[in-house]
């Protein structure tokens, strides 16, 4: 198509210039006035030049000087000297050469320039389509990530939902342990709290009997009875401080006092087997931030399960101390330990809890924290009290381990941030 419009210019430029030059020719040799129509040959010069290219325009060129010649030839004027036209068509066959060789460069510059800006229309013409194409895609893709983003969000707010479920369920289970054991207690709290009442009893009884005047006794029985009740007051609040249900209520607190008040609750369990209790507290240990209630539990649990593990009697070994992970020589990454919690090198306060009695079968080791899973008798418990022990150590930020001991028993360890 290209080549068809090239061959179709040259030839309108062929015909157009040679019509233009035989009226050039005709004004010439008509009028006689040389000089003035010498610069109509330009015309057909420069028209077939920039219709048909540069090898037009140097044929027009030559037919034109051919025609200034054959007009002055044959002009009426004869020149001072023969070998005049000659000159004149050779000095206009060069101009119209030179008009020509201008006129093509400037129709190829422009040519290119025409080219070059179809070139970069064609490219930009691409590239608005490519942007828009990217615009697209980009405006499909905003839709599908809001689509991501809104299930994104639901799927938080569900796993937001689970989380409380979760958190709630955990605090249930705390307080269905923390009752049970309060019934495994109960006993033990029937004892503490009769004692005082049989003396206050037997106080109301001797004043009641005993005329007051100068009696020597009644103050040391109005004493007596005084401590009775404050006894039985202490017992029923540490009952009431146990089993308050609320959530983790921090306070700083002295972890030696709260396993000292634990030991206290179970001490009637301690008193119905040979059992002997060592306290080997350390006295310079830090105070903590601990929920003096839930810590209680723990203690209570760990303290009456190393109870029933010694139904013939033995030691049972509470202690406390300052180290770091590293130092207790166990292996926090394996078994009911989570060492993400601490890390291996933090200083940490340590509470064990240690019996002499039959000890945790080797299989039956990793699964003591699940959920009602026991080797206890049905109506000695339900399975939940290591369970809920490790999730209010895990609240605390603590990690526990539970591991047999060489020489029989079983060891607990906890540990918390110092």
């Amino acid at each position: 198509m290209k080549r068809f419009l090239a061959i179709r210019s040259a030839w309108l430029g062929l015909g157009l210039g040679g019509v233009l030059v035989l009226l050039a020719a005709a004004g010439d040799y008509v009028t006689g006035s040389e000089l003035y129509f010498s610069l109509f040959y330009l015309l057909p010069v420069a028209v077939s030049t920039w219709l048909g290219g540069r090898s037009v325009g140097f044929f027009i060129s030559v037919v034109s000087s051919i025609a200034l010649l054959i007009v002055d030839v044959m002009s009426t004027a004869k020149p001072w000297h023969s070998f005049i036209p000659y000159w004149n068509a050779a000095i206009g066959l060069g101009f119209f050469v030179i008009v020509s060789l201008l006129l093509s460069a400037i129709r190829d510059e422009r040519e290119r320039l025409e080219q070059a800006v179809l070139q970069r229309t064609l490219a930009l013409t691409a590239e608005i389509r490519e942007r828009r194409h990217i615009e697209e895609q980009l405006r499909e893709a905003n839709k599908d990530l809001m689509a991501r983003e809104n299930e994104l969000l639901r799927t938080v707010a569900e796993l937001e939902w689970s989380h409380a479920q979760l958190k709630t369920t955990q605090f249930q289970l705390i307080q269905a342990e923390k009752m049970e054991a309060i019934g495994r207690l109960a006993a033990g709290v029937a004892h503490e709290v009769k004692n005082p009442l049989a003396i206050i009893r037997a106080g109301i009884d001797y004043l009641a009997t005993t005329p007051p005047a100068n009696d020597d006794a009644i103050p040391s029985v109005v004493r007596r009875m005084g401590e009775a009740i404050v006894r039985a007051d202490s017992v029923i609040s540490e009952m009431f401080d146990i089993s308050a249900a609320h959530e983790l209520e921090l306070a700083i607190e002295d972890l030696n006092n709260l396993i000292e008040q634990a030991c206290v609750l179970v001490r009637h369990e301690l008193a119905r087997r040979p059992i002997h209790l060592i306290r080997d507290f350390n006295p310079d240990l830090p105070h903590l931030w601990l929920d003096r209630a839930k810590i209680k539990q723990v203690f209570i649990n760990l303290l009456t399960n190393a109870v029933h593990a010694m139904p013939d009697g033995g030691v049972l070994t509470v202690r406390t101390y300052a180290t770091t992970l590293a130092e207790t020589g166990v292996d926090w990454r394996n078994g009911g330990g989570q060492s993400h919690r601490l890390a291996t090198e933090q200083m940490v306060v340590i509470a064990e809890v240690e019996d002499t009695g039959v000890g945790i079968p080797e299989d039956v080791l990793p699964r003591v924290f699940d959920p009602f899973f026991t080797t206890k008798e049905p109506a000695q418990g339900t399975g939940l009290g290591l369970t809920v022990t490790k999730q209010i150590v895990e609240l605390h930020g603590g990690v526990i381990e539970i591991r047999n001991r060489p020489e029989g028993g079983v060891n607990v360890l906890l540990a918390f941030k110092g």
